[in-house]
């Protein structure tokens, strides 16, 4: 810090009092990774070219939540915290050009920006994304080419549970303690996965049958089958995500966890988009850490006993006493009862507010995904993936495209 004590410190402590009446809702959310606050002011310190390194060998030890309950609690703070310390960064970019960084070092860091800017816009209309990516593949198996009237039935089973389930995810997550429904949660993970395995099954079967399609004359032709619009929309987006990440382990020299949890964590994809994402967006109003272990019931107030099993309780035993007490009590009853006038507590008004921009927040986020899926439903989602050399122009043709109008 300087002399004036401003600087990547200050920031960084600066959640550690502000978890009181005076706490911002999104400060404090901000505030659950502080340690990324603290690397963004570090970056664009006044005057500094500080920088970031990676230490490949520094190692760390952390505790793994074995309960689903523990794990929905933990990315709530780790999704809210990295959302809300980004949204700060960027807000703030203009800090970097009161920087000593080069010119040039200035520009690549605009491009980090732009890219994080456009990966925030893809995370926030995940949910979006997601049931589009579903509805397109479950729809197109549909077709008379693929599997016909089986794929009809099962797009029509998948989308409901689909809906039913999301539906149970947000009501779970606005009314529920995750330990409350620890099996609800696990069924979910379960159907979510189910639904990953059956979309990879499609992936994968579509583009099998359009690659056969193209060569049912006998004659390959790579330029034909650039043209071919499956190819673009399935095999090059594949192999622009998966196989990337493939190369960039083998240039890192690390490639094993490939090849050991890959597929694991591809199947908990929807859980992820589906389950935790939506968690996280209803209990923002929730600034807590949510560390294992802390979500220990609190203890009950008790009885004092005194040895033998005891209690002292303090009764009028004189006759005067009795009747005393009960004129006292016969008086209190016939007098009006005053107006109670409640005044609301400090605290209350906080958790008003924290829940009031909670529940803006999640309308928004609702409003934004479900405009997307309307959007794209409505103007380019009734022409569906064929295993044909083109896309169905004509929806009415098949009864999935109805059942999607």
């Amino acid at each position: 810090n300087d002399k004036a004590g401003n600087g990547p410190l200050e920031k960084y402590f600066a959640g550690e009092k502000m978890h009181g009446a005076n706490a911002g809702i999104f400060t404090a959310n901000m505030y659950l990774a502080e340690d990324r606050i603290l690397c963004f002011e570090l970056v664009s310190k006044r005057n500094c070219h500080w920088i970031l390194q990676y230490v490949k060998s520094a190692t760390g030890e952390t505790d793994v939540p074995d309960q689903m309950a523990e794990l929905i609690l933990q990315r709530r703070r780790w999704l809210n915290g990295s959302f809300f310390a980004a949204v700060y960064a960027l807000a703030h970019f203009y800090q970097l050009f009161r920087s000593d960084h080069s010119f040039i070092r200035k520009i690549m860091f605009l491009i980090e920006f732009t890219y994080t800017t456009i990966n925030m816009i893809f995370a926030w209309f995940a949910l979006g994304n997601f049931y589009l990516v579903f509805h397109i593949l479950t729809t197109s198996l549909g077709s008379p080419s693929l599997l016909g009237t089986l794929g009809v039935f099962l797009g029509v089973v998948f989308e409901w549970l689909y809906l039913f389930t999301l539906l149970t995810c947000f009501v779970l997550a606005l009314g529920n303690r995750p330990q409350g429904s620890n099996v609800a949660y696990i069924s979910m993970v379960v159907f979510w996965g189910v639904l990953m395995c059956y979309l990879m099954f499609a992936s994968i079967f579509i583009t099998v049958k359009s690659i056969q399609s193209e060569l049912a004359d006998g004659i390959f032709n790579v330029a034909e089958l650039l043209k071919n619009q499956v190819f673009y929309t399935l095999i090059v987006s594949l192999a622009s995500t998966y196989v990337l990440w493939f190369v960039v382990s083998f240039l890192f020299f690390d490639p094993w966890h490939m090849f050991t949890s890959f597929i694991q964590y591809l199947i908990l994809v929807p859980t992820y988009i589906n389950v935790l994402n939506v968690y996280a967006f209803c209990n923002t109003h929730d600034i807590t850490w949510g560390t294992k272990g802390d979500d220990k019931a609190e203890k009950l107030p008790s009885a004092n006993l005194k040895p033998g099993g005891k209690v002292d309780v303090n009764i009028p035993t004189d006759d005067g006493d009795l009747n005393a007490q009960y004129e006292a009590e016969l008086n209190q009853i016939g007098q009006k009862a005053p107006a109670e006038k409640r005044e609301i507590s400090m605290s209350e008004k906080q958790e008003d507010y924290y829940r009031g921009f909670r529940s803006r927040v999640v309308l928004f986020w609702i409003i934004c995904n479900f405009g997307l899926v309307a959007v794209v439903l409505s103007t380019a989602g009734l022409s569906r993936i064929s295993a044909t050399k083109g896309p169905v122009d004509n929806p009415a043709s098949s009864p999935v495209d109805q059942r999607a109008t």
